[in-house]
Order: C-alpha cells, then structure tokens, then sequence
C-alpha cells in the first residue's frame, strides 16, 4: 500500500481556462506534467510519473443554478454515483481519489449535469 504524499497544487480552475461548463458537458484533464496552464492550473506541481493516483479537491465555483457531477478515472465508464451536487450561488466543495493514466493523454474526466459552473480543482496529495 502507498502512502499519501501531500501536496497542495490548483492543477484546473477554469476561470483561467476554459470557462464554465455545464449540462452535459464533458471536460477530460491531467493530474501532472506539461500543459496544465492549459486547464488553469501550474504547471509546477511536482507529481511523480511513478504516482498511480491523486486527492483531489474539486469545487464548483458561482454554479448558476441547480447541478452535479461525477469524475472518473481515464479509460474507465462514468460511474453511477454523483461526486459533488451544487445549487445556484454556493460555491460547494467535495474531495475524492481518483486512479490516474501516467502514459495517456489525459488523466480523468469530469462530467457537469444540469447548470453551467465553473470548476477548480486542486491537488490535496498523491499516491
């Protein structure tokens, strides 16, 4: 078993990037290397290509209305179960683990259902 490594990295904030996204939207991202400015985050983050996982702290910012969103492992079907529900105005967090891809393109998928909100996610640590 691995051990959490702590690290606190903003890796997406869509504010800087792609902007708010919503019903039925599906934004792919990378948990480490190059090209996270890309999606709002540091580039910076000093994740180890050796990491099989990331603690991610997802947060829907200013959600215009009523919503919810899972997020997935890359090459994995959507699961299920409903990672964070938001309402409009309330900037709501939820944290979760989530496997990542070290020689794909991205590394998970988050899916918004229902209103457009912006998304910030950050790196609470590794494994």
């Amino acid at each position: 078993m691995r051990a959490l490594q702590l690290r606190n990295q903003r890796i997406i904030d869509t504010r800087q990037a792609s902007g708010a996204f919503g019903d039925g939207a599906t934004e792919e991202f990378r948990a480490w290397g190059d090209g996270l400015t890309e999606q709002g985050g540091t580039d910076d983050c000093d994740i180890p290509q050796s990491a099989v996982a990331v603690h991610l702290n997802f947060t829907g910012v200013n959600p215009a209305g009523f919503g919810y969103l899972p997020a997935w492992p890359n090459g994995e079907d959507e699961p299920g179960a409903t990672l964070m529900t938001f309402t409009g105005g309330v900037s709501l967090s939820n944290a979760t683990a989530l496997a990542i891809c070290n020689d794909c393109v991205s590394d998970f998928t988050v899916k918004i259902y229902g209103a457009q909100t912006d998304l910030v996610g950050d790196v609470v640590g590794y494994y």
